[in-house]
């Protein structure tokens, strides 16, 4: 991998953001929306439902004072749409873990952030991260993964309290 010094960025919580606006690759599955409960949109502006197909609950193992990044750059002309995950000319990889306990909620938004480092006994992979221009779905900061005695263990969220505020 070669050095990056200056493409991450480290702040609250200690996640990590890409100042090149880096998003993991989830995959997209789109599906027209059809509920009744939601305007379904018209025949010519319809309403879609887009939900990831691959992990997106990582967190970077990554060492904040010295990353280690590996920048790609595909080789040959730009595609006549550089914009979707398969053609995107270039494309950051860093090895991460998952975070099983980090899912989304029961209308598939994603959480907030929990205080990093964060413990995982997933196995070590390689993550593709790919520019913001190419992906629909996104998470823009990533938890970090550690094991040390500051480390923590996610926690899942309790479930949201919906209130009657009608008379």
């Amino acid at each position: 991998m070669s050095q990056c010094s200056s493409s991450a960025h480290f702040s609250f919580h200690r996640p990590v953001s890409f100042h090149l606006s880096q998003f993991v690759d989830m995959g997209e599955k789109w599906e027209k929306d059809t509920a009744e409960e939601r305007d379904p949109g018209t025949d010519a502006w319809p309403q879609w439902n887009v939900t990831a197909t691959k992990p997106w609950n990582y967190g970077l193992a990554i060492d904040v004072q010295k990353p280690e990044i590996e920048i790609v750059r595909k080789p040959g002309p730009l595609a006549s749409n550089p914009f979707t995950p398969e053609t995107a000319p270039i494309e950051l990889r860093v090895h991460a873990k998952k975070i099983p306990q980090w899912q989304a909620d029961e209308e598939n938004v994603i959480t907030e952030l929990q205080p990093s480092p964060v413990k995982s006994s997933e196995p070590m992979e390689t993550v593709r991260l790919i520019p913001m221009g190419a992906a629909w779905l996104r998470i823009t900061s990533f938890p970090t993964i550690g094991d040390g005695p500051n480390a923590n263990q996610w926690k899942q969220p309790a479930p949201p309290v919906i209130q009657n505020l009608g008379k």
